[in-house]
């Protein structure tokens, strides 16, 4: 069997705690797209926006018509799986920006097509739509706008899932463990390191992942991450979508094959320290 780090199971009342903590970040099992997109330096001029609501997402296109004059698309699509929605693609018209008051009765939606947002992981996704029978498919990716620091004391919950591969009873497992965040930050992203500390007395480090990140729009990604628990390293982890929260908390996912099939996975959601 794979050895690999189990974090301390906690009490009702601790697990309590911690579901409650984590209700937020359960709402969106699905990573959170809402952000600009667009099709990178090579395509600079036209974008994406997304709006992500419980299992569907609102986009707005703004492209160029065949005339190469400015023209927008927008539309509702709707998840089908983790990652993955579709919907129908609808042009707009109305009054004037400039006519006070705006008139209402103007506006016109007329549907043009389809559309298919498809991501590839939290950052990056295949985004393809057809308007009047014209198909484009391309490659799209989350804009970055300014740094995100991660740095700073969270007070916050992990669960913790093991595959059945690695324990000894051959059962899958999860954890639920309350712990004190400490995450300090080099650079810009840097070099970010989770100090995982328990919640009680001496406060001993549980377990620290740490390794260098990039940034893609409102989320960081740790394609490395070293993984040390009570002094005893293991296999390193994918550490994604991580975030600030909207509290100036942060949250996040972990992923490691730690090998013999055993997967461990993990996510967290911190709240800042007072």
């Amino acid at each position: 069997m794979t050895p690999v780090p189990h974090f301390l199971r906690r009490t009702l009342a601790a697990a309590t705690f911690m579901l409650a903590l984590l209700a937020g970040a359960a709402a969106h099992a699905d990573t959170d797209y809402t952000d600009h997109w667009s099709a990178g330096s090579t395509q600079a001029g036209w974008g994406i926006a997304l709006t992500q609501g419980e299992n569907l997402i609102y986009v707005e296109i703004f492209h160029y018509d065949a005339n190469h004059n400015p023209v927008w698309f927008g539309g509702t699509v709707y998840k089908i799986t983790d990652g993955h929605y579709s919907g129908a693609l609808y042009t707009v018209s109305g009054d004037y920006y400039g006519h006070v008051p705006y008139d209402p009765t103007l506006f016109h939606s007329t549907a043009v097509g389809t559309m298919d947002f498809n991501a590839t992981d939290p950052s990056h996704a295949l985004l393809s739509y057809s308007v009047n029978n014209v198909t484009v498919l391309t490659q799209i990716e989350r804009l970055t706008l300014d740094a995100i620091p991660l740095a700073g004391n969270y007070y916050g919950a992990i669960v913790q899932n093991l595959s059945a591969a690695c324990n000894s009873d051959n059962t899958a497992s999860t954890d639920y463990v309350p712990v004190e965040m400490i995450i300090t930050q080099t650079g810009s992203p840097g070099t970010v390191t989770f100090d995982l500390r328990d919640t009680v007395s001496p406060f001993e480090t549980l377990c620290m992942m740490s390794g260098p990140a990039t940034q893609d729009g409102r989320v960081l990604d740790i394609s490395k991450a070293a993984y040390t628990c009570n002094g005893n390293t293991f296999t390193s982890l994918h550490m994604s979508d991580l975030r600030r929260t909207a509290n100036q908390g942060i949250e996040g996912r972990w992923k490691t094959n730690a090998g013999d099939n055993c997967v461990d996975t993990g996510t967290f959601v911190g709240v800042p320290q007072q």
